[in-house]
């Protein structure tokens, strides 16, 4: 791989240093974690830090809670994880600029326009993205890897690269699984469109197949009364039917009301419209280019594969092998190299239309300031159903620290307060938005309703609630321990 110049080097420090700066913007006067999901995962890895690992580990994203518990023993987590998603996507920009680089024979131009592209890219609290760091912003650096090294694997015919893809993939389903399921259909119709090359490289892919076949034999295992009636024609028939309509019915089906709060969202609310042309001319070029086609036909398979996947959710309300948001994530982080392609190959046309030098760099430079303009103008623009919220402010955080100097309990708070309860107090939470537990919603639902006392109190009772966090005067027979302009906890009788 050929070396990049000092001047490269530079301006690659800078487009990384932009990308923390803007991706760290929201946190400019907000230092603590923005959305219900990052006090989640900071609540599951604390826990584990203490011992009460059991709850985590029917989580899925269990290897991302320990990644974080890991961290916490060493510093504050609360305290850092303001700077997480800021660091974690600037590291995420450096290794698509790696893979941009390699892929395109180190062409640095475009390699960086990748990373100003992905800088573009949009979040918000329903489809997620960069502004947060949780499981699926954690795996995308990790996708880019484990995608490129697979096909280079089988374009230039490299075992290591398959082997290796191999390792990050399985690491990857320990954070977040979903981000190796969307791409299935991708990485079987690549091999299958280079079935030739897949063939020379049969054995590396043997590994592969162990994991779905280990998985089918376990579960065949828990469910089939007698498995060596499996061992015969009619048995495997039975067998490739029973995975086919697991697979269609259970295994990778999701089908509306799958998330917490569906909205068949905007393409705009991920991507800039400047930036989905962009990719768009840069599949033109590639497709008329015999050897660009060869090339980069695994980034084109990506997102036309996604589009398909979104379409289908549309007509039918059911998506296979990843959810609808996810899937428009996933479409937009494989479309900046597209776009820096595009405006590469556009700059380049540009360049031959005009004789005179210093009119083609005029032009140039006026051609990308038109775009990283229209690129970034409407980044902070957000639906307002899914703009940013804080789940504790200036009012709830002296609350919560009031509670943290009291012996652990239980406590009973508004639900999205409640998220951060066992976070910055040590306290468990009777109930918290979307995770719950689901048991107690019914009763949390009462306990914070204009019920009678005596419902209230037989509820704190069922419970053992100790203390009663909330911004209406109780008039119930507790005592009084704090209260500052909006709040008041009461300690109960129990």
């Amino acid at each position: 791989m050929k070396p990049l110049t000092i001047k490269q080097i530079l301006l690659l420090i800078i487009s990384l240093a932009a990308v923390f700066i803007l991706v760290y913007s929201p946190h400019f006067n907000y230092h603590l974690p923005y959305h219900i999901d990052e006090w989640r995962h900071v609540s599951e890895a604390l826990k584990i830090t203490h011992g009460l690992h059991n709850q985590s580990l029917i989580v899925t994203e269990f290897g991302f809670h320990l990644i974080l518990a890991s961290l916490a023993k060493i510093l504050p987590l609360v305290d850092i994880y303001q700077f997480l998603p800021a660091i974690w996507a600037t590291i995420t920009a450096f290794v698509l600029f790696w893979v941009a680089y390699r892929k395109t024979s180190c062409n640095f131009y475009i390699a960086i326009l990748s990373v100003l592209f992905f800088a573009s890219l949009k979040s918000n609290v329903n489809i997620l993205g960069l502004w947060f760091f949780t499981p699926l912003t954690f795996s995308i650096p990790f996708i880019f890897l484990y995608f490129y090294f697979f096909t280079e694997g089988i374009e230039k015919q490299k075992s290591k690269y398959i082997i290796f893809s191999f390792f990050i993939i399985v690491f990857i389903l320990l954070i977040h699984s979903i981000s190796i399921t969307f791409v299935i259909p991708v990485l079987v119709l690549y091999c299958l469109i280079n079935f030739r090359k897949t063939l020379k490289v049969w054995k590396s892919l043997l590994i592969f197949i162990s994991l779905p076949v280990i998985g089918v034999a376990i579960l065949l295992y828990m469910i089939w009364p007698n498995i060596p009636d499996l061992f015969n024609f009619k048995g495997y028939l039975t067998v490739i039917k029973f995975v086919t309509v697991f697979i269609l019915n259970f295994g990778f089906k999701f089908k509306s009301g799958w998330g917490v709060l569906e909205y068949r969202n905007s393409p705009l609310e991920v991507y800039s419209l400047v930036g989905y042309g962009l990719a768009l001319l840069g599949g033109i070029f590639i497709f008329s280019r015999r050897d660009m086609l060869k090339k980069y036909s695994p980034y084109l398979l990506w997102p036309a594969w996604l589009i398909v996947s979104i379409l289908f959710y549309y007509q039918l309300g059911v998506s296979y092998f990843s959810p609808y948001q996810r899937n428009l994530y996933y479409l937009a982080i494989g479309l900046p190299l597209l776009s820096a392609i595009g405006l590469y190959c556009l700059a380049l046309e540009l360049k031959n239309y005009i004789s005179t030098v210093w009119l083609q760099k005029i032009a140039i430079a006026s051609l990308l300031a038109v775009v990283f303009f229209l690129s970034f103008q409407q980044y902070y623009r957000t639906p307002y159903q899914f703009s940013l919220y804080q789940v504790v402010d200036t009012d709830s955080y002296p609350v919560l620290e009031f509670l943290a100097r009291l012996s652990p309990t239980q406590v009973a708070a508004a639900p999205l307060l409640s998220s951060a309860i066992y976070p910055l107090t040590g306290h468990e939470p009777f109930y918290s938005l979307v995770f719950g537990p689901m048991a107690n919603k019914a009763d949390a639902e009462k306990l914070f309703s204009r019920q009678l006392c005596t419902v209230k109190n037989d509820i704190i009772k069922k419970y053992k609630i100790k203390y009663y966090l909330t911004e209406q005067t109780q008039n119930c027979g507790w005592k009084e321990i704090y209260r500052n302009q909006k709040y008041i906890i009461y300690q109960t009788n129990e």
